[in-house]
């Protein structure tokens, strides 16, 4: 009875994975052609450093996350550690950003910044935050796995 129930939890999920990794596949290839397009034309020229780096981080992020779905559907597991790993890579890609990307000098704050003193800004508010839930999704999704492991090590 358990084993069924398993099943078809695993039918569900795969499903849903399957339907990600085709939205996330098709969202990362568009994402390489715009990095190769906009890194071949140059558009940190007309748009600016910060835009662009701000463009090749959320490209870069897009694209981990369809590679962290595609290896989670290869290991056929709920709660495999490849995913709280690649959740958590997402996040410090992001946190790090958050921080860098105001440094340069055509940098214009967003809607949410972090100690905005004149021309100074801390962080970028939006990336910091979307970054800290990357983390704590991660560090969820770690006791998740942990507490799975335990479950399949008692059965």
């Amino acid at each position: 009875m358990k084993e069924d129930a398993e099943q078809v939890l695993t039918r569900k999920m795969r499903r849903i994975l399957l339907i990600s990794l085709l939205f996330t596949g098709g969202c990362s290839v568009s994402c390489l052609v715009e990095i190769v397009q906009d890194t071949l034309q140059g558009v940190w020229s007309y748009v600016g450093w910060a835009q662009y780096l701000y463009t090749m981080v959320f490209c870069s992020v897009i694209i981990l996350f369809f590679f962290t779905i595609l290896l989670l559907y290869w290991t056929h597991r709920s709660f495999a550690d490849i995913f709280s790993k690649g959740t958590h890579l997402i996040g410090v890609v992001l946190i790090t950003a958050a921080f860098v990307i105001p440094r340069i000098p055509d940098y214009r704050p967003g809607m949410i910044t972090i100690c905005h003193f004149g021309n100074f800004v801390l962080a970028d508010g939006l990336f910091l935050l979307i970054g800290i839930v990357f983390i704590l999704l991660a560090s969820i999704l770690e006791v998740g796995f942990s507490l799975q492991n335990e479950v399949d090590a008692t059965i």
